[in-house]
Formats: structure tokens, C-alpha cells, sequence
């Protein structure tokens, strides 16, 4: 898997921010719960979701016929500075000459209780669709434990390993489950007051048939542009060693939306 330094965000990252114009925590992709140095700022969000919600949109018409529509949703809930939720959804939408040329959407939930300051256990679910690779679903739910290798001012790095049980239902009625390993990290890098980096891989190697592999890293580059709006750059790259027939094994998503947090 890849690991760049650019590679660095938004559905998972507790990064603490730099400033209060930048609370970090709200944009990314949670790395892992809370330790003791986020505690004042956490205190003033406990019970409440965070998050943020964006939006990309492009329509041509005349010669060239083209719209696409893109939409990305991150909410994280932290209770009592202990555990904590994070949810992330993403949509895209493409139409070409009045034929859809793609449907894609996929929605993924962690719970985090923490052991101690660097340690914690989790549960995760997930679940996607891609008309365009013929996977009518695909679902994945499992547990594991985690633990929080870098954290300061500037990186966060952390590492998770656990089971997974993994369901891929295809458009032509076949079907592809397996109980696997998950190995993730996430990684997130405070590069300014504004430009921040972040990246979530996991990895589903079954524990049944070698030749069973999933993979799946999602990349982010997020501008602050006010205190309440951001500017996202967002890759998915997804790698299916059994797709559907005919299609291929990697699949690459790139995602520019503009959006709010709240």
C-alpha cells in the first residue's frame, strides 16, 4: 500500500488545530480517541457531532452533454472525553450524453474506546456500491485493537490490526464472502494553519484462500478557506483482487468538493 507524505486529512484525524480557526478534528478522518492533551478543547464538544459536509458539481451542455454531482459527509461524536464515533459517507454521480457513466457511494462507522492514552479497541462497519464495476454491495463489519504510534503538533500515525468478516454481492448474481485480517493506519499531517494532509488504508487479506484480497486507501488534502469553509481534494483508490467478471481490480476515485463544518 501506498503511503505518501502527501497523502495526508479529512474522515478520521483528531489532530489538534493550530488555531480555533482550524479545528481539525471535524474535517478528517479520525486517527484515534482522544488522549489527555486534547482534553480542553474536546470538553467544550462532548455529546455534540462535528464534522463537516461538501459538495462538487460540474454541468456542460451544447456540444459537450456532462454533469457530475459529488458529495462527501464526516461526523464524529466524542462522549465524555473517553469514546467516540466516527462516521463517513461519500457520493458521486456522473452522466454523459444522457447515459449514466457512474454510480458510486459507500458509508463507513468506528467506535473507539480507548485502553489507555495510546492503546484502544474498536469495532467498524462499513458498506459500498459501484454500478460501473457491477458490485451491487459490499459489506464489511469487524473489531480489533489499534494503537497511536506519533502524535504531535505536526503527525498523527496510527496502527490497527483486528477481524473482519467481508460480503461482496455482484450485479450478475454472483457472490464472494470471507472472514479476514484487517490491517489499517491512519495518518494525518498539519502542514499550516490552513493545508492539512490525511490518508486511511486497510487491508482484507482472507484468512480462508490467499487468492481473497481487498484493499482500500482514501486520501485527502483539505484547505481552510474561512473559519466555517473548506475546499477538499479527495482520492479513493480501491483494489478488488476477485471483481466482477470483466471488470478491472483497481479503481481510482477523484473527488473536488467545497464545503462547511459544523
Amino acid at each position: 500500500m501506498l503511503f505518501l507524505p502527501l497523502v495526508l486529512t479529512a474522515l478520521h484525524a483528531v489532530t489538534p488545530s493550530l488555531d480555533q480557526t482550524q479545528p481539525v478534528e471535524s474535517l478528517a478522518l479520525s486517527v484515534a480517541p482522544l488522549t489527555a492533551d486534547d482534553a480542553a478543547d474536546a470538553d467544550k464538544k462532548l455529546d455534540q457531532w462535528t464534522g463537516s459536509v461538501t459538495l462538487g458539481l460540474t454541468y456542460s451542455d451544447g456540444n459537450t452533454q456532462r454533469k457530475t454531482l459529488s458529495a462527501t459527509v464526516d461526523a464524529i461524536k466524542d462522549y465524555s472525553n473517553k469514546d467516540r464515533w466516527t462516521n463517513n459517507l461519500y457520493w458521486n454521480y456522473a452522466e454523459e450524453g444522457g447515459i449514466r457513466t457512474q454510480r458510486r457511494a459507500g458509508i463507513r462507522s468506528q467506535y473507539d474506546m480507548p485502553l489507555d492514552e495510546k492503546t484502544y479497541w474498536f469495532l467498524t462497519a462499513s458498506a459500498d456500491t459501484d454500478e460501473q464495476a457491477n458490485l451491487d454491495l459490499r459489506w464489511a463489519a469487524g473489531a480489533g485493537l489499534g494503537h497511536l504510534f506519533l502524535d504531535n503538533e505536526e503527525w498523527r500515525f496510527a496502527g490497527e490490526a483486528g477481524l473482519s468478516y467481508l460480503n461482496q454481492e455482484f450485479k450478475d448474481g454472483s457472490t464472494n464472502d470471507y472472514v479476514a485480517a484487517r490491517l489499517a493506519y491512519r495518518a494525518h499531517w498539519t502542514y499550516s494553519e490552513r493545508l492539512s494532509f490525511g490518508q486511511v488504508t486497510e487491508i482484507f487479506p482472507s484468512v480462508e484462500t490467499s487468492g481473497d484480497v481487498y484493499g482500500r486507501m482514501d486520501t485527502r488534502a483539505v484547505y481552510q478557506m474561512t473559519k466555517s469553509m473548506l475546499a477538499q481534494f479527495q482520492w479513493i483508490w480501491d483494489w478488488n483482487n476477485n471483481p466482477a467478471v470483466g471488470r478491472d481490480r483497481s479503481d481510482n476515485l477523484f473527488l473536488v468538493t467545497v464545503g462547511w463544518q459544523y
